[in-house]
């Protein structure tokens, strides 16, 4: 039977987004013999943040940028003018759309929050219109986010890697990568200028500091850990709406430039090496499901409805680790405007808080652009700034590096479009599958990873739970995300259920909700 042709054209959209501004504990931790964690009010006289909001977790004026963002993108990709169709006298948006939103989000407070206001932004517009009917389910999952620590227990990925090979991927990267101006002494000096000496002394060196690699691997060593957290007090502060703000003699351009060396340090640990690798494998088959089927973990009865929709829209909330793991595995770089720092040629990879990493699947042509949205929170300059709560996000174009899939920039220069090659068939997602496997020749441990993910992928099994939160609104829990992953380790996975299960309460509007995962051995 012939399935009906669609009134308008169907697409299927991912997007990656990280998390809102969100507070952080006072702790430093710089990773040394002798000096682990240390109150960061040793460093500074000025006052640390008085966050508004539990640890870890979103500030009010973050959340409402969030929603306001999910509203930005419902008006301005979902239900775009369109000349060619009905639209609504007031808003002049298009009003015949059916949209199905699917959810996965990590179980951290400021991941589940930042999941809610982008639901609830996208319903705010949608609620304007009734011939617009969106559908809507929330998965959480502790499994997609997990980091792969290489020892053969992830729950995804069963793969193993040694710390040698880790640790000569980052000393690679940490001798490669190029220093945010003006320096470490200098911008020590700098904070000790904005925030005074605190009990610990002075902040400045007569000798260069050198930033070196820790022992784990997973961290650099020494003053540049109290550089990365107060530059996320000063930035998180500001874009969280805190008042007072930590430091605040700070100019919006000590902010942003502060703000790089939080994107260097995580781009340094987390950016082609074998555990990022590990992790990009398992991140990007989710994205690449999800374009290719409108949604990710979708059963047999699910993919027959995705004709349907006219978008299915499939949003991923996490973390920054998750972009540069898929940055390692696709190779892609992005490269932001003004204010952000422009220092680098994209190797920094800036990931503000509320910015997200979109790609789109054109259905019909088969073509697959990417593109990186993201926020503007600080409008002014020195010491003469406001908060934007607007929610708009700019956009860049996502780069391939190297380009070996001969990619395009659109037209307006914000988005770079994979095309089908030949006439078998092949779609950008084609292209895309096997830019992975070349990108992870290098770390054979994380190709095994990727086969193994995209070979279960139809075995993953949810179990749903409906919570009545508002019309429309459905939460779906991810339950044994790994069980019977092609029916190995199907006994131990049994038995490590009935040691290791868990079950977490959260509570969502006033109600409760339960949901149970397990780890597999």
């Amino acid at each position: 039977m012939k399935m009906p042709e669609p009134k308008h054209r169907r697409q299927h959209h991912v997007f990656l987004f990280r998390h809102c501004a969100r507070s952080f504990k006072n702790g430093v931790n710089f990773h040394t013999k002798g000096r682990s964690k240390v109150d960061a009010s040793y460093f500074t006289s000025s006052p640390l943040p008085e966050w508004s909001t539990s640890n870890m977790d979103c500030t009010v004026d973050a959340k409402q940028i969030i929603r306001n963002t999910g509203s930005f993108i419902m008006k301005n990709m979902f239900l775009p003018e369109d000349k060619g169709e009905e639209t609504d006298a007031k808003t002049n948006l298009s009003k015949s759309k059916r949209i199905r939103f699917q959810f996965v989000s990590d179980t951290a407070d400021r991941d589940v929050n930042t999941t809610e206001a982008l639901l609830q932004g996208f319903k705010d517009v949608a609620e304007t219109l009734p011939s617009v009917k969106i559908e809507s389910e929330i998965q959480y999952s502790r499994a997609l986010f997990k980091k792969i620590k290489g020892n053969g227990n992830g729950r995804l990925c069963q793969t193993t890697y040694s710390k040698e090979h880790l640790s000569s991927d980052v000393l690679h990267r940490l001798e490669n990568m190029p220093i945010p101006f003006p320096g470490l002494n200098d911008t020590l000096s700098l904070l000790q200028t904005l925030g005074g000496v605190g009990e610990n002394g002075p902040l400045t060196y007569e000798e260069p500091l050198e930033i070196n690699l820790g022992k784990k691997m997973t961290s650099l060593i020494g003053p540049i850990n109290l550089v990365k957290r107060f530059a996320q007090f000063m930035y998180h502060t500001r874009a969280g709406g805190i008042d007072p703000p930590f430091l605040p003699k700070a100019t919006v351009e000590d902010v942003y430039r502060l703000f790089a060396w939080i994107n260097y340090y995580k781009s340094v640990i987390s950016v082609d090496n074998v555990g990022g690798a590990a992790q990009g494998a398992v991140m990007t088959q989710a994205v690449l499901e999800a374009l290719r089927d409108g949604q990710y973990g979708a059963d047999k009865k699910a993919l027959r409805r995705t004709h349907k929709y006219d978008a299915s829209v499939t949003v991923i909330v996490g973390h920054d680790n998750d972009f540069n793991a898929i940055a390692t595995s696709l190779g892609l770089r992005w490269k932001l405007s003004p204010p952000y720092y422009q220092g680098d040629e994209g190797e920094y990879t800036p990931i503000p808080p509320g910015s997200a990493m979109h790609f789109v699947h054109d259905v019909d042509s088969g073509a697959v652009g990417s593109s990186f949205l993201y926020p503007i929170h600080l409008n002014g300059e020195g010491l003469t700034w406001t908060l934007n709560k607007t929610g708009i996000l700019e956009s860049a174009p996502v780069l391939f590096v190297p380009n070996e899939e001969e990619s395009h920039l659109s037209e307006d220069q914000k988005t770079t479009w994979i095309r089908p090659v030949g006439d078998d068939n092949h779609t950008g997602i084609d292209v895309l599958n096997k830019r992975v496997i070349s990108m992870l020749e290098k770390y054979p441990e994380a190709v095994e990873c990727y086969s193994e993910v995209v070979d279960c992928s139809r075995t993953v099994e949810y179990t749903q739970i409906e919570v009545n939160l508002e019309p429309e609104l459905k939460l779906l829990y991810v339950r044994n995300p790994t069980l019977i992953m092609c029916g190995v380790f199907f006994l131990g996975f049994l038995f490590a259920c009935a040691l290791m299960k868990k079950q977490v309460e959260r509570k969502f509007n006033g109600r409760q909700a339960r949901y149970t995962e397990c780890a597999r051995e």
